[in-house]
């Protein structure tokens, strides 16, 4: 009997990170009426350091407050106490970080961007990265946060970083206008060496999935383009890239034409070099004429 109920604890627990991801993205909202946040804001611009103990157990009890004072607070007053939180040497309480990762990030990044947007990104994902990761699972989804901001974060990052980072989206759902956005980051991601044999099926999977709403897209053709210029015939079938190909409608359908012919010359030389048949029938390269 213990057995089967640790069983049913397991199961209920277990719920993806797409969704918890997603349900948080939900559940930060600023309210707009009875916001007493005054006294706080009133701290921050007078002695961030002094009052920080007692900030953090205001916003732990109140997490609300955490997205207000992203929303709100003056940009001096947010550096001052970002540095002192993501500082390796700062005694931080461990749920007041929780509160401040999953709740501030969300709401700072949609104002105007600055540079201390870039540097906090890049101080708090060396400062706490596991956290950071978590963060980053929302702020991929959501729509409201300049893309931009994470296409400069994106060039930061060396091959190994860009495939970790392209791996968390197998943890999260994409519906069409979330997946259009993060086009951009995903293209850098890729073409910054992030698209490896575990990560590219995440990217064509997305890809085959909104074809038809991203036809007009130019960010779409420029990383279909990107695929079809690296793609392995281990990785897709050739017919299916077609059809993708097939489906597009900007400038860069063009291209991708004849990088594809490309591909299918590639795939042509390396079965006669091959003296058993071909698992793999290959289209004619004239074939392509047809698109």
């Amino acid at each position: 009997m213990e057995a089967q109920q640790n069983n049913v604890t397991t199961n209920n627990s277990d719920v993806t990170m797409a969704e918890t991801a997603n349900q948080l993205v939900k559940q930060i909202t600023v309210p707009t009426e009875g916001v007493p946040e005054r006294s706080i804001f009133k701290l921050l611009e007078e002695d961030p350091f002094k009052h920080l103990d007692y900030i953090q157990t205001l916003c732990v009890q109140d997490k609300s407050l955490m997205p207000r004072l992203a929303s709100h607070a003056s940009g001096k007053a947010i550096e001052i106490i970002c540095e002192k939180i993501l500082h390796k040497r700062s005694n931080i309480k461990e749920d007041f970080l929780d509160v401040f990762y999953l709740f501030f990030f969300p709401y700072f990044l949609q104002r105007k961007y600055t540079w201390f947007c870039l540097h906090l990104l890049v101080k708090a994902s060396k400062a706490h990265p596991n956290r950071f990761q978590t963060t980053m699972k929302t702020l991929l989804v959501n729509t409201k946060i300049q893309s931009c901001i994470l296409q400069d974060y994106v060039q930061r990052l060396n091959e190994v970083e860009c495939a970790k980072m392209l791996q968390l989206y197998e943890e999260l759902y994409f519906n069409a206008e979330t997946f259009a956005h993060i086009l951009p980051v995903t293209y850098l991601l890729c073409k910054n060496g992030g698209m490896t044999d575990d990560t590219f099926p995440l990217i064509y999977s997305g890809l085959n999935r909104y074809r038809d709403f991203c036809a007009q897209n130019k960010n779409y053709g420029k990383l279909l383009l990107f695929v079809v210029q690296n793609v392995h015939e281990r990785n897709v079938r050739p017919k299916h890239l077609k059809k993708l190909i097939q489906s597009h409608r900007t400038i860069y359908k063009s291209l991708c034409r004849f990088a594809f012919v490309k591909f299918l010359l590639k795939l042509e030389n390396q079965q006669e070099e091959i003296y058993f048949e071909p698992l793999i029938t290959v289209p004619r390269p004239l074939d392509i004429l047809q698109i």
